[in-house]
């Protein structure tokens, strides 16, 4: 019996090495250089063996124990595919400037350590697509982290989705997950991220951690398009450097009621929406955007001249020759109730007006009070020489004028004289004062003049009848 178990094991060996059983399997490409068709089993020997500016494409799904580093420029093409690190980084920029995409969609980088893609040195990154994602259990996770002087870009305009995201799930207090941790702790060295259209960036954290979409230590944050959000306290959240805000969503969500859309040193925005709990708290400028949230510890320097706001911003943070004023202003299923506007306005005669009033007898007029965001001004004053008349909620001010003595075309100017928050403005009404008094016209739904007609009608036709009768007897 061992003497055939020798011979079975000898000739299943003999087998394999002939490469004769199909479970004996040679190892898998992983990666090639789309330059040269040049196929690797690891994706480090493809990016060692690229030459600066060539591209590396997946062929398969990467599960590594090791950190992938790029020391060049190079583009990673995921196409579809997936590299995951069980532990630690899974892929470490050096130098150069690596550039990530996904020609086909589902593809991504992923790691379960505390960092996921780390960039550092004078090294940068370009996420045009496909995600870049970090998960952690216990501590805090971080899923693109920049420890250097060169800059992070994500989005590429909206052609397709650039994903980041990092949570942890410990329930640990202070826990933090950032989405990308901008850490160049040298004051000396500045690093740019910036965001397009296209660009989800998320830092979610158990309700007791700190959850975070973008962290940046020195350098800016530069928003052109693309969605912040941090599940847990912050969607940005600036030490130094300057926010810079153009286009986008920034959102901080916290179930405690601290979630904060942007806490900075030094922003400036002129477009977008910001939401949270509290919208931006800091130093800002603010010359336009939608701020769907309170008003948290606005620092000296603050400047409001633009923007909408569900609560209304303090005046004392608003700009010379701006105003608070009230609107109703809708965008993304939300009612905006104030703005910062110059303060114009516009008083018009209302189309309810009559042209004509009779001569000596006493008529009304009514004007209406608006703001330049076309919102009614309530509780303003308007006046004529000595008459006047108070506004209502619908901006409508009645002014009652005494009669005419004279016929003819009449002409009067009402002004309103402006006040601390809105300007003056003023207008004309036109009235036709006649000698008598036109006869009314026949109110809707009176039948009055037709039952009158209907019985004339009748009496005339049995009048007719009777003579007929009368002079047939004669006859």
């Amino acid at each position: 019996m061992r003497t055939a178990r020798k011979l079975i094991c000898i000739f299943l060996t003999a087998l394999m090495t002939a490469g004769l059983v199909p479970f004996a399997l040679a190892a898998v490409d992983v990666a090639k250089i789309a330059e040269t068709e040049a196929a690797f089993r690891t994706l480090q020997a493809a990016i060692e063996a690229a030459s600066p500016g060539q591209t590396v494409e997946l062929l398969a799904e990467i599960s590594q124990e090791t950190t992938v580093e790029v020391d060049r420029q190079l583009t990673l093409d995921l196409q579809g595919h997936t590299v995951t690190s069980s532990v630690g980084t899974a892929v470490k920029v050096t130098n150069g400037t690596l550039t990530v995409k996904d020609s086909v969609g589902g593809g991504g980088i992923c790691g379960s350590g505390k960092v996921c893609l780390e960039v550092s040195g004078s090294a940068s990154l370009l996420l045009v697509s496909g995600t870049v994602q970090c998960v952690s259990g216990t501590g805090d996770a971080v899923a693109i982290q920049n420890t250097g002087s060169g800059g992070i870009s994500v989005g590429n305009g909206g052609i397709a989705k650039a994903k980041v995201y990092a949570k942890t799930n410990s329930q640990q207090a202070n826990k933090w997950a950032y989405g990308i941790y901008n850490k160049r702790e040298d004051a000396g060295d500045t690093a740019t991220v910036k965001i397009f259209e296209g660009a989800e960036i998320t830092g979610s954290a158990y309700e007791s951690g700190r959850g975070c979409g973008v962290y940046n230590y020195h350098g800016d944050i530069e928003n052109y398009g693309g969605t912040v959000t941090g599940e847990g306290r912050y969607g940005v959240f600036a030490e130094s450097g300057e926010v810079r805000m153009i286009a986008g969503t920034v959102k901080g969500t916290s179930k405690t009621g601290e979630g904060c859309g942007i806490i900075a040193t030094q922003a400036t925005v002129s477009g977008g929406t910001v939401t949270g709990d509290y919208a931006v708290n800091g130093k800002a400028q603010i010359s336009g955007g939608y701020f769907n949230g309170g008003h948290g510890k606005l620092a000296a320097g603050t400047g409001l001249s633009g923007g909408y706001y569900t609560v209304q911003p303090p005046e004392d943070y608003v700009a010379d020759g701006k105003a608070v004023l009230d609107c109703k202003e809708k965008s993304g299923g939300v009612t905006y109730k104030y703005m910062i506007g110059s303060g114009e306005t516009s008083l018009t005669a209302d189309a309810s007006n009559p042209d004509s009033a009779t001569v000596n007898k006493p008529f009304q007029m009514k004007v209406v009070l608006k703001n330049n965001a076309d919102f009614p001004l309530k509780g303003k004053t308007v006046t004529c020489g000595t008459i006047s008349g108070v506004t209502d909620s619908n901006g409508i001010a009645k002014l009652t004028f005494p009669g005419e003595s004279t016929t003819g075309r009449k002409s009067y100017t009402v002004s309103f004289e402006g006040d601390g928050a809105y300007e003056a403005a003023n207008c004309t009404l036109n009235i036709t004062i006649t000698e008598k008094e036109p006869a009314p016209a026949p109110k809707t739904g009176d039948s009055t003049p037709v039952l009158l007609l209907g019985m004339l009608a009748v009496l005339s036709i049995t009048g007719i009848a009777v003579v007929s009768r009368k002079a047939r007897k004669e006859r």
